[in-house]
């Protein structure tokens, strides 16, 4: 039973966590990822 579980839940996990959308890295900003500006030592 545990392993129809685990196998559910890997394969469709969308059904328990839900469906929400990925970020994409690629917008964000510097600031965001607590990256110095270039000037700053």
């Amino acid at each position: 039973m545990w392993f129809w579980i685990l196998w559910r839940f890997w394969h469709d996990s969308e059904d328990v966590l839900g469906h929400f959308p990925y970020p994409d890295p690629s917008q964000w900003t510097d600031e965001e990822l607590g990256i110095p500006p270039d000037g700053e030592d």
